[in-house]
């Protein structure tokens, strides 16, 4: 439905354009037939010639009318649309920090501490993209009997705020903000679970979309072998932090 409400906007807005054209293109030429009819002549004395400059005259003020209404009600309809954006997409943020009360104390510490006591944190060899992929699903899940419907809700919700984002009217400037808003209110363990969540399961549209907005760019290393993960699966995603560097930084300390 949204999808649809967005193809209807889009076939107005290229119908107000190609209208705004057609009447830029007469106005112009009206104009234009008048210049080269009474230019190097006399002012003249006839009523007819004035009826036709009158004319002229007026469809120009028309047209100058016509873009400022246009403009006003661009504006005021990206206002209206903001609006109401902005009241579903902080309503569902808000939703989500209950959800995140909703767990257990330190649910995310936890799982994260799981994630990485099933692996040495340092890898030095060459990593493929099938074992990255299989190191990522053992720890995500490590035995059948590991419990992550806890994660599901959360991250569920999550998913559907960003594909809120993706989905609207708004640049991709304007979605950005509204990505950073939603990460800078998640810890790094947030991030780090929500990391293996989106890989384990393997959405590939959502991979891309995290990978554009750079969702994961501040998340906080955890050995040579998660900087390698890192960019198997989001390899656009500028890293701010990564291992080797947070090494260096508390030996020189």
């Amino acid at each position: 439905m949204r999808k649809l409400q967005r193809i209807m906007k889009e076939k107005w807005n290229y119908l107000a354009i190609a209208i705004f054209i057609l009447f830029t293109l007469i106005v112009s030429i009206s104009f234009i037939q008048f210049v080269l009819k009474f230019s190097g002549s006399d002012i003249s004395e006839r009523l007819d010639d004035w009826s036709d400059y009158s004319a002229c005259i007026t469809a120009l003020f028309a047209y100058v009318s016509l873009i400022f209404i246009y403009i006003t009600y661009k504006n005021q309809s990206l206002a209206n649309y903001k609006l109401q954006f902005d009241s579903t997409f902080f309503n569902m943020l808000q939703i989500q920090r209950e959800i995140l009360g909703s767990l257990a104390k330190g649910h995310f510490i936890n799982r994260k501490a799981c994630i990485i006591g099933s692996y040495s944190p340092d890898y030095s060899g060459e990593l493929k993209y099938d074992d990255a992929l299989k190191k990522i699903r053992k720890s995500y899940q490590p035995s059948p009997h590991t419990q992550i419907s806890s994660d599901m809700h959360y991250f569920r919700h999550l998913y559907h705020i960003i594909k809120l984002v993706r989905n609207s009217a708004f640049n991709e400037t304007q979605q950005r903000e509204y990505i950073d808003i939603i990460q800078a209110q998640m810890s790094n363990e947030e991030l780090f679970v929500m990391f293996y969540n989106v890989v384990f399961y393997g959405n590939k549209e959502y991979l891309l979309w995290l990978d554009d907005y750079g969702f994961f760019e501040n998340i906080r290393p955890n050995g040579t072998l998660f900087d390698k993960l890192k960019v198997h699966f989001f390899p656009n995603t500028n890293f701010k932090h990564k291992a080797y560097e947070e090494s260096e930084s508390v030996d020189n300390y």
